[in-house]
């Protein structure tokens, strides 16, 4: 894969070339397309003031990494060098060659008074994680830009992020929307991974002085794996691959929700100051939800039941009807089983669904007591600099997982237990 940019003004152009022993499309173990390179250039609008000639080369090289990295074949021909540091530690974890090098350039590293970085989405997992960094880290949004002669409908409004870091500035919060048509590269519109959300954060990280990114991954999405089944997540490609490029500039990951379930993130958004803030759903404006998708489904349910509502049963028709959460709800087990076990443990009704659903996932016999706990283990994905306070900043909210609760979660199989109580088994 050949890389080469182009900079006028404070728009970054990344072009790309395939060639011949490059893969433009993933595929699983199985033989299944997950996703394909379609596009071959990506361009970043920057704040003003920003300048090629003051970001670091690896920074640079990252966002590449980034994007193309999973599609290159044998070979990154970059048309500018990178550190010798850079390029061995990602050629360590991405097994391809990585060229040309700078002897001379030492790798990228802020200074002392650098600060931490948020990933930000507006959504409710980010905004937890937002509530828990320190007051000066800054968030950075990716605003999706769509192309002009769009021949459908993406679904796609960035309304509530943007009036959201609007929000932040108005109570002192230091955020920036970073408008890029990266996501218009792929066949699947939108992240090929979590790194490539970074990566407006990563080409701002010079001129912000930052030193460490933070995300809004909960534990349903780092050990628990979808909530399918547990895995020891540092273990995994995703943590070994991707953490290692962003440490590689500087730039470690500090998931600080990671050990925090979905209903922990939803409650101390619900309970904190920036609610008003949050907004899971990108097919809506802000402050109204599509409530059409299987993430309204799923967040709307849960909302109502840390509130203490009433689920009435014109509501459950409601949502029950929406066709992106029948499909889910057909899957075994089901993305954030996990999540929807605890509101079916809380809710009193007979509503038809809801009783076959409880049934089915066999909610009266399991101990969710850990759902709402800090699974502590997860101190290992915090980095260095900021473990102390960020562990400081969870445990002032939250509690950590007894050893019982630590056992459950490390037990927690819901294939296993799809399988033994009869249920086919769709997903793995």
């Amino acid at each position: 894969m050949r890389v080469s940019l182009e900079a006028e003004d404070s728009t970054l152009t990344y072009h790309f070339v395939v060639e011949d022993d490059d893969r433009p499309v993933l595929r699983s173990a199985d033989g299944v397309e997950k996703n394909q390179l379609l596009g071959r250039t990506a361009r970043y609008h920057l704040p003003s003031g920003w300048q090629l000639t003051q970001t670091h080369p690896d920074l640079l090289a990252a966002v590449a990494v980034a994007i193309v990295g999973d599609f290159t074949g044998n070979q990154l021909r970059l048309s500018f060098p990178v550190s010798p540091p850079f390029r061995d530690q990602v050629c360590a974890v991405y097994k391809w060659g990585l060229e040309p090098v700078d002897p001379q350039l030492r790798p990228r590293r802020a200074n002392q008074s650098a600060r931490m970085g948020l990933c930000f989405s507006a959504g409710v997992d980010s905004t937890a994680a937002l509530s828990l960094v320190p007051k000066n880290a800054v968030a950075v949004f990716q605003n999706r830009l769509d192309p002009p002669d769009a021949d459908r409908d993406w679904m796609y409004d960035s309304d509530a992020p943007l009036r959201a870091c609007s929000v932040m500035a108005e109570i002192g919060r230091e955020a920036y929307a970073v408008l890029s048509d990266m996501q218009h590269l792929f066949k699947r519109v939108g992240f090929v991974n979590d790194l490539s959300m970074s990566t407006p954060l990563m080409l701002l990280a010079d001129r912000l002085n930052i030193d460490a990114m933070a995300y809004g991954m909960v534990l349903e999405s780092s050990y628990l794996n979808k909530a399918y089944k547990f895995r020891e997540y540092t273990q995994t490609r995703h943590w070994m691959q991707y953490s290692t490029v962003a440490a590689a500039v500087g730039l470690p990951w500090n998931l600080i929700t990671a050990g925090l379930s979905e209903v922990v993130t939803t409650r101390l958004v619900m309970e904190g100051p920036l609610q008003h803030v949050a907004q899971s759903c990108v097919r809506g404006p802000f402050g109204a939800p599509c409530l059409n998708c299987a993430k309204c489904f799923r967040k709307s349910l849960l909302e109502t039941t840390l509130a203490g509502d009433v689920l009435r049963p014109e509501v459950l028709d409601r949502y029950f009807a929406i066709r992106d959460a029948q499909k889910e709800l057909k899957k075994v087990p089901i993305k954030h089983e996990d999540v929807l076990m605890f509101i079916l443990q809380r809710y009193r009704g007979n509503h038809p669904e809801m009783v076959a659903l409880r049934e089915a996932l066999h909610v009266d016999d399991a101990d969710l007591g850990w759902i709402e706990r800090w699974f502590s283990p997860a101190r290992e994905v915090l980095a260095d600099k900021y473990s102390a306070q960020s562990e400081a900043s969870i445990t002032r909210v939250i509690d950590p997982m007894n050893e019982r609760d630590l056992q459950n979660v490390r037990n927690w199989d819901r294939i296993a237990a799809a399988a033994a109580h009869g249920r086919a088994v769709t997903v793995h």
